[in-house]
């Protein structure tokens, strides 16, 4: 067998010479504030250099001198000879910046530590006691991984870099040729809401009002116009999706598609159409229920990797997250969501139930307030749509197709209500007839 050789995991000169630039009594403070900031003490491989660097990022806290000397004074008693081996350090001064030594001293850490892990969760793997928790150990590797890699990398954006940016979104907006904005095909409500880039939309409402609905109105509207998409449908079948979607695109009711002896001989041929249609949609469906957060997360990084431009959950209530309440359970899951849109950079809808016993008063349309009790939505939220159907409750035949949509919430832009029609035997929301 062939002996595999690994690079080595640490630099005794690089170390040594990243702690005489710190030794060093004619470097500027702020020179050397910029390697305390940017290293560790357990980025160094070796101990006696652990405790140099800890002594000198102490001398530079109490706002003392650092040089061979104060250095030999505060090491003192803490290992052998260190008088002299600090003297040998200080001839190890390099002629270049203390920026090249710190990152080539961090790119080793991470090296040992993604040994460290892969060590770890080897062991981790080994013991996972069904298959199916699996998915949890893996969201737990990649987060863990993303972070090594993450440290000592800078997110700054230059204004000058942005301002193009901004510039170029513009001009294809006057070209017509934006694709990154997510249209719901209900022209009112996307007068009022912008659906680009990281956004967290939250669609609520009372049962069987028409949540789920207005998820696959959207969906069905992306379909049409090309643009891919996914949904996590753990509340209906995929097979009653794809019922509401013929019955939206023919019209034909959606109980003579799902009751009895199912589609007349009349309704063939306009199945056929719509399903040829159907076909084209670059829409992915997954509908397996109680998903883990961290099992969802790392599905929805495969659709998005597929080419999807939005991601679609439904509904809250019946994802898996961890805490002791139901509270922090939907706050933790909302708090994960609210950093996968912006690991994604795309929107992410999720779909949560308001309570009947929230309606005890005569006022019968949601509030925002409704969903304090649910989790964190308020505060992670960048949408909120409140959805209501005044009929339910009403009665009143003027109320029937009627639909209003409250844009509840908006970070960063205007919030009020646009009325839609409800088409109910194909269970569709459809713009008003003016």
């Amino acid at each position: 067998m062939t002996n595999i050789k690994y690079p080595p995991q640490h630099s005794m000169e690089y170390e040594k010479a990243i702690l005489s630039l710190l030794m060093d009594p004619t470097k500027l403070i702020h020179e050397k504030a910029e390697v305390f900031d940017s290293l560790m003490e357990t980025d160094f491989h070796h101990e006696r250099h652990k405790i140099i660097f800890a002594a000198c990022f102490k001398l530079h806290r109490e706002k003392k001198p650092i040089d061979a000397i104060t250095t030999t004074e505060e090491t003192d008693g803490k290992f052998e000879y260190n008088g002299s081996y600090i003297s040998e350090i200080t001839d190890c001064l390099p002629a270049t910046s203390t920026e090249h030594f710190s990152e080539v001293l961090r790119n080793y850490s991470k090296m040992r530590e993604a040994s460290r892990l892969l060590q770890k969760y080897m062991k981790v793997l080994h013991a996972v006691p069904r298959p199916q928790d699996v998915a949890d150990v893996l969201d737990e590797i990649q987060k863990d991984f993303v972070c090594i890699d993450a440290r000592g990398r800078d997110s700054f954006l230059t204004a000058a870099s942005l301002m193009k940016a901004n510039l170029d979104q513009y001009r294809k907006m006057n070209k017509g040729d934006d694709h990154t904005t997510i249209a719901t095909g209900l022209h009112e409500l996307d007068d009022i809401i912008s659906l680009k880039g990281p956004k967290l939309v939250i669609i609520a409402a009372r049962p069987s009002v028409g949540k789920s609905a207005m998820a696959g109105c959207i969906l069905r509207h992306m379909g049409i116009n090309g643009e891919p998409g996914a949904i996590f449908e753990m509340e209906m079948d995929k097979q009653d999706l794809m019922n509401r979607w013929i019955s939206q695109m023919t019209g034909i009711p959606l109980t003579r598609l799902t009751f009895g002896t199912g589609p007349g001989p009349g309704d063939w041929q306009p199945i056929m159409d719509a399903g040829g249609k159907i076909h084209e949609w670059p829409v992915l469906i997954d509908d397996e229920g109680g998903l883990t957060i961290s099992e969802l997360r790392r599905r929805a990084r495969v659709a998005w990797k597929k080419g999807a431009k939005a991601i679609f959950i439904d509904q809250l209530s019946q994802m898996r997250g961890p805490g002791k309440t139901e509270y922090e359970k939907n706050t933790n899951i909302l708090q994960e969501l609210s950093r996968l849109k912006k690991e994604l950079s795309i929107p992410v809808f999720l779909l949560c139930q308001i309570g009947r016993k929230q309606f005890e008063n005569k006022d019968n349309r949601p509030r925002l307030h409704h969903l304090k009790t649910t989790g964190a939505i308020e505060e992670e939220a960048d949408i909120v749509l409140l959805m209501d159907r005044p009929y339910l409750y009403t009665d009143d035949e003027a109320d029937k197709h009627k639909a209003i949509i409250d844009v509840a919430k908006q970070r960063g832009g205007p919030i009020g209500a646009v009325e839609v029609e409800w088409r109910g035997a194909t269970t569709d929301f459809r713009n008003r007839r003016m």
